[in-house]
Formats: C-alpha cells, structure tokens, sequence
C-alpha cells in the first residue's frame, strides 16, 4: 500500500512539473521601464521581499510611500511611538508623568488598541497605568492633508528589480507612472474602491501553495519566471505534506470520535450512579413510610382497644343511670298524676268562674308602687326581655348592649346563664317555642348588630344555631304563632325583613319595601278558631294561611305581608319619625279582630292603635321622649269610671315613665309608673299565679301579673304594681 501511494505521488509531481514548464514555455518574456524607489545599502533580497507584502490602510501608513512626496522634516511629529511609521487616525497620551515633555505623544490608534490589549492598558512609554487618550484632531488633519502617490504604485515600484538605476540611487522621475494618482491620503480609499486606479491587484496562481506576494498585471509573467524554482519548491512542499496532513485529518477525526465515545460513557455512568442514588433514596423512603404505618397501626390498635374498654365503662354507667332515670320517672308518674287531680278540681272552678262571668278590678294601689325585685348584672342598656315558664320553674331572658344574653330565675333573682358569643349589642331575646315543643329544649334566641341571629341552649354556654344572611344588623325577632314557632321573622338595618325555617336553619324569603332600617317586626296571633296542630296552619310552600307579618321602620311607616303570598298587604302611614315597636292585638287582651289591629310606639312620642282594614288610627298622646315598648295587658279591667269590658294597653318612654291608657274612654291615660332608671327600653308582663291554692280559698285568692322592664343603665326591675281580686 506505501509503495503504490509513493508511486502515485510521483507521477502527480511528474504531471505537475511537466504543466509549470508547459506554461513558462508558453510565457513570453516582457521588460518594462519602471520607476524605481532608492533602496538603501546592505539591503538583501529576503528585505526587499518583505516590502512587497500588501499593507493595510487602516493601520498606520508606510514611512517610505509617505516620504516619497514629502520631506522628512515635515513628518517628524507625525510618527507613531509604536511602530515608527505615519499615525494612522492618530492619538495623542495625556499624563501627569508625561508634563515635562515638549513634543506631543502620538500614537496610531490600531497600534495603540493592540498595545494596550497586550499589555494589561500599560503606558505605551513607561510601565504604568492611568493614562489618558484623546484624539489628536490637529495631527489628524495634518496627516490626511499630506500628498501621497498611488499606494499600489508604490507597492509595484517596490517589486521591480530594474537595472537601471542611478549612480546615487536616485529614482528615474520621468519614467511614466502606470496610475498617475497624486492626492492626499484621505482621498486614496476613495481612490483604490473606485475604478479611477489603472493598477489592480492579481493573485499569484501559486497562491494556494504559498506565494502571497502582491502583483499586478504588468509584471505578472515577470514574477512567474523569476519566482519559478520557489513555486516548485512550495509545490513539492505541499505534495509532501499532502499524505502527512490527510493522516493526521484521519487520526483527528479517530482522536475525536474517542473523545466523544468516552464523554458518552462518563455521562452514562454518572446517569448509573443517579439512578442508584435515586434507587437507595426510594428504598429509604419507602422503608420510612412502612415504619410509620406500622406504628400507626400499633396506636390504632392501642386506642381502639382502650376506646372498647372506655365504651364498656359508659355502658355500665348507663345502664346505672337508666336504672335511676326509671326510678326518678316512676316518682314523677306520681307526681303527675297528683297535679291531674289538682287540675281536675282546678277546671272544675274556672267553669264555674265562665258561668259567672266575672270581671277583674283594676286596682293599682298606688301607695304600693314600691321596688319589688331587681336583676342586676347587665352593665349597659337593656333592649329586650322575654318570660317562660318550665321545669316548675319561673325565668326570663334578657338582651344587652354589653354584648350578653343572660338567663335569670324569677323566683331568687338570681343570674344562672351569661352567653356571650355575640362580637355587638343585642336588641332582642326570645324564648323558642319551636325547641321546647319539638325537642324539649329550652332554647333561648338573639338578634345582633353583629348581624347575626343565634340560638342558644340555657344548659351550656355556646350557641348551637346560627342564622347569617343580613348584610346589616339585626334588630326585631319574632316566632310565628303556628306550627310550634317553627318560623321566624327578622327585620334589620338592611331595610329587609327575613323569613326563616327554624328547623332546616334556611331563610325562606326576603320582604323588601321599606326604604330605612327596619326596627321591629310582629307576627299575627294564632287564630283562635284552628288548632296549632290542623294542616289548615302548616306552611306549604312558603306562608301560612291566614297569617301575616308587620313591622315597623326608620322611613316612619308600619307595612303588612302576608305570609302564604308573600306579598305586601298594606301601608300605614301616620307616624312623623322611626316606628320602634309593633304589637298585633293579643288574644289574651280580648280585643275584637286581634290579627286586624297593630299598636305602635314611635320617636315622634305617640303611640298609635291602628285597624289594617281601614288603615284609621287611636292616637295617645302623654310622653315626652321615645316611645321605645308598647304592650297589651293580659287581662279585661274593669275600673269604676270606666265600663265594663274595656281594653288596657300600656307604654314605655324614654321620659322613664310607663302610661297605661284605656283604649275604649276617649284615649284615658289611667296611670303613671316612673322608672327607677334614666328611660324605659322593654316592658314584659309576668304571670306569677300562686302556688297551693285549694278549691275552699280560690275566692278570696289574689292573681298577680308582674310587670318587667329593662332599663338605661343595667338592671331589670319588676314592679309589683298590679294586683287583681276578684
């Protein structure tokens, strides 16, 4: 294989030699009279070579191309620190250490940015940092004004090797130039990229192997006879290096390809080592998670074994209860059936009563309006109270604005809950009939400015209802006098008044008509020809038949809705300032068409009594502040200026006095009760009947209602102004 590539190789040199003798034969020898540049003394062929190569223009300019039209002396500013030659745009070096020097330092700016590069940006004159360089605009102008020859002609007169020269050395001036240019340095570019330059530059063909040397047409022949042995030596060159270089290409590509094989396996054995890692941490991982569920296990099994043992417990703990739950039942089968024989003789005596006829006397014993009891623990005003009887026992509820609801016993007086979840002041407090008669809880609810109604059992301290759907607060509450008080109604300062289903805790439907803050709301009472049981009072859809809703509101109207259409029934109009209370009549009070009349108290100090059907009005007048409460008395009075069977409703003022006006007698104001207090917000009648009556003493037995109301500052008080004889 060695020797048929030498032989090959030799035929190519052959057939190479054989094509240059080929075209110097073919080549006719030309002389041409040229201008010649003096060379100096001493100076060899290698030299003479060397001023051939081509340079650039954008470095600095050539001294001898430059001189040739120019003195010396001219130029001696004009010379670059680095390279000795013409500034080429120059620069000139501003420095403290260079103060003391006369002539400016120039320098041109290709050399100087090569130089500073190089030299970590050194001083081009001294070993130091910190020099200044500006453009030397002077030196510039100066030396692009200079005149110069064309630079190829230059170049070329440079290359002719001419025998005639003069004794002296001094250059023929009327040989004819081949370009005739003669201008300043900054017209040449112009000069050479146009097409006014008669020299343009050819490649030597033996370039490739080589040759570099700058030529033009006239003495392209010349250079390829003179230069004929160095073409064949940079031929025979090229031929051997020809092999060398294609192995050593064969090889590069064989190192590369090694190169890139091993970088390959490295990645592919650190990709290994990931996946163990990534194998050992999942193995870990996975052995932690089988720890931890193992010891989850373990607990589970602990805790359920002793959750089985603590249930075991309860159980006979339960079963001893329940063993003492039917003794203490079978004492109250007793007890029961002891009051049903109590209550037989009981409505044995109210039948008779019925037959009678009788009437109470409204005695007011004016001498005894002393204090008879008082509720104290509330610390600010007191909105509302509210009064039920359970568990053989007498209690009411009360709302403050100190933020709390608090359950009282009548009897002692004393405080036995404080429920106080509420984040604002509570306005109203009601007693749910809905918990008592289904569940048998005695429950009480509260309204809020916090708006937000909550129901509360009196056995623990937190609220286990809560109904959010006011955007604003909360003032009046009332539970429908159907269905057990399974519905109940709210108005709010939202100007909206909400129907609520009490069991499913979901608002049924909004009444919007008010334009101001709705304060209090009423529902109409239970109609006393049904039964609270009859389908004919169940809600279907939404409503109760036959029953509706009023309120009253800051925008001084009170407004009617019935509650099966949902719609608004009517407007009464005759207030001149906010409704504070409203009362539908009662049917423990006796008056006629109870759910058609509507009493009312209002800011403007009145108090109104108002028939729905005909939207006339009772005015009664007397207070001289707030009318905040107004309530029917629970009973018929017949008094001795007035006749039998008249009505009796009654009012609380912010005056601190509670009127009572007889509704039949020209609106009569019967009497006055002034508060203990700086004004009266609520009023609540309490039925204390007394206990161990027997059927002998009934006659001469007295039956007391209570009066209660909450006051400014805290307390609630009940007067003992109210006795009734028969």
């Amino acid at each position: 294989m060695i020797k048929k590539k030498l032989i090959k190789l030799e035929w190519v040199q052959i057939c190479v030699f054989c094509k240059i003798i080929w075209i110097l034969r073919k080549t006719k020898k030309k002389s041409k009279l040229m201008l010649l540049l003096p060379l100096e003394k001493g100076e060899d062929k290698q030299e003479k070579r060397k001023k051939t190569k081509k340079w650039s223009l954008d470095e600095c300019y050539n001294e001898e191309w430059v001189l040739f039209l120019n003195k010396r002396k001219k130029l001696k500013n004009f010379y670059c620190l680095l390279c000795k030659e013409i500034a080429n745009n120059a620069m000139e070096l501003i420095c403290d250490e260079h103060e003391d020097m006369k002539e400016g330092l120039v320098v041109g700016e290709q050399c100087l940015l090569k130089h500073l590069k190089d030299h970590n940006n050194q001083c081009p004159t001294k070993s130091h940092d910190g020099c200044n360089y500006v453009k030397g605009k002077t030196a510039r102008n100066c030396i692009d004004d200079l005149m110069v020859i064309c630079p190829r002609q230059f170049m070329s007169q440079l290359n002719v090797c001419q025998q005639d020269q003069t004794k002296e050395g001094i250059v023929n001036k009327e040989t004819q130039y081949c370009c005739k240019f003669k201008g300043k340095i900054k017209d040449v570019k112009e000069h050479l990229e146009g097409n006014s330059c008669s020299l343009q530059p050819v490649e030597c063909k033996f370039k490739g192997f080589g040759c570099n040397d700058v030529l033009f047409n006239y003495n392209f022949e010349q250079h390829m006879q003179e230069q004929m042995k160095e073409h064949l030596d940079l031929l025979f060159k090229a031929i051997q290096k020809k092999p060398e270089q294609h192995q050593w290409k064969e090889n590069e590509q064989i190192v590369k390809e090694i190169e890139e094989l091993r970088m390959k396996n490295t990645e592919q054995v650190n990709e290994i080592k990931m996946l163990r890692i990534n194998i050992e941490t999942l193995l870990q991982e996975k052995n932690e998670l089988i720890r931890e569920k193992d010891d989850q296990l373990l607990n589970i099994k602990q805790t359920t074994s002793n959750d089985i043992e603590k249930l075991k417990k309860d159980i006979e703990l339960m079963k001893e209860e329940i063993q003492s739950q039917n003794k203490i039942i079978l004492e109250k089968e007793k007890q029961i059936q002891e009051k049903k024989e109590i209550k037989q003789s009981n409505q044995n005596y109210d039948a008779f009563n019925t037959k009678q006829s009788l009437h109470f006397n409204f005695d007011f014993l004016c001498t005894s309006s002393k204090l008879q009891m008082t509720f104290e623990g509330h610390t600010s005003a007191v909105w509302s109270i509210d009064y039920s009887t359970f568990d053989s026992g007498q209690y009411i509820c009360s709302g403050s604005a100190d933020k709390t609801v608090r359950v009282w016993n009548v009897e002692t007086t004393k405080q036995i809950r404080l429920l106080n979840e509420h984040s604002s002041d509570i306005y109203c407090v009601k007693f749910s009939p809905y918990h008592n008669h289904n569940h048998r809880r005695h429950v009480v609810c509260s309204s809020s400015l916090d708006k937000s109604i909550r129901f509360w059992d009196i056995k623990s301290d937190k609220s286990f209802q809560i109904f959010n759907g006011h955007t604003n607060c909360v003032y009046g509450i009332e539970f429908s006098s159907f269905n057990s008080g399974r519905y109940l109604c709210s108005g709010s300062s939202d100007c909206t008044i909400r129907l609520w289903d009490v069991e499913t805790s979901k608002s049924l439907h909004i009444f919007n008509g008010h334009e101001g803050c709705v304060w209090c709301v009423d529902i109409s009472p239970l109609q006393s020809n049904n039964n609270d049981n009859i389908k004919g009072n169940s809600i279907g859809v939404i409503g109760g038949n036959g029953y509706s809703i009023c309120s009253g509101s800051y925008d001084t109207t009170i407004r009617t809705w019935d509650v099966e259409t949902l719609k608004e029934l009517s407007v009464l109009k005759g207030h001149k300032d906010y409704v504070l209370s409203v009362k539908y009549g009662s049917n423990e009070s006796k008056i006629s068409a109870s759910s058609n009349i509507i009493l009312s108290g209002s800011r403007d100090k009145i108090v109104c009594l108002w028939d729905i059907r005909s939207s006339e009005q009772i005015q009664f007048k007397g207070h001289s502040d707030v009318v905040y409460a107004v309530q029917y008395l629970p009973f018929v009075v017949n008094h001795g200026e007035v006749e039998g069977g008249s009505n009796v409703i009654c009012s609380g003022s912010d005056d601190n006095t509670i009127r009572f006006w007889d509704v039949r007698s020209n609106k009569k104001e019967l009497h006055i009760i002034k508060g203990e207090d700086y004004g009266i917000l609520c009023l609540k009648f309490l039925d204390l009947k007394k206990k161990g009556v027997n059927n002998e003493n009934i006659k001469n037995s007295d039956c007391n209602f209570k009066l209660c109301y909450g006051s400014m500052r805290g307390p609630i008080i009940c007067k003992d102004n109210l006795r009734f004889r028969k």
